[in-house]
């Protein structure tokens, strides 16, 4: 707990006293030990004094801190900016994945067409408008199938429209 009183000193600042402020801490017996060892060790003349040293260092080290950075509000600006840059890069990665996943799956989406319409066509001839119809599949995507294995010297076109396996 901390608990601040103003005390009167007789100190002036351009002809104004200067009030200046006791802060009271309530610590445990255990910090207290520690701190009057620490005090003694380092040879301040009161646990007062060693506090405000510990806060002054506190205080100068924070403002060197953000001096360095030149500004709060630009140092927020610099950390929002890589989180941007972060997140863009997310982003695009999860989209490479999601491309991916949807490459496999129409990959096996084909396989399996492709699987049926070869099953089909070792059973007998047949035109793209019959296996769209059989395996219903909308025909343009059952004739990219077809001209695929027709290059892949896997099945073959013939006189009467129809396709079967070599």
């Amino acid at each position: 707990m901390i608990k601040m009183n103003e005390v009167k000193n007789n100190t002036e600042t351009e002809g104004k006293p200067i009030k200046d402020e006791r802060v009271y801490i309530r610590i445990n017996s255990n910090e207290k030990i520690r701190w009057e060892k620490y005090v003694k060790d380092k040879k301040f003349s009161s646990v007062a004094s060693m506090v405000r040293f510990a806060v002054e260092e506190m205080i100068e080290s924070n403002f060197n801190r953000m001096t360095i950075t030149q500004n709060p509000l630009e140092q927020e600006k610099k950390e929002l900016d890589e989180m941007k840059e972060m997140h863009s890069e997310l982003v695009e990665q999860l989209q490479d994945k999601i491309d991916q996943l949807q490459e496999l799956t129409q990959l096996k989406i084909d396989e399996g067409i492709k699987g049926r319409i070869l099953r089909h066509l070792e059973l007998h001839p047949y035109t793209s408008e019959d296996l769209a119809y059989v395996l219903q599949e909308p025909e343009h995507e059952i004739l990219i199938i077809l001209n695929e294995l027709q290059k892949q010297k896997i099945i073959k076109y013939n006189l009467d429209n129809t396709y079967e396996v070599i």
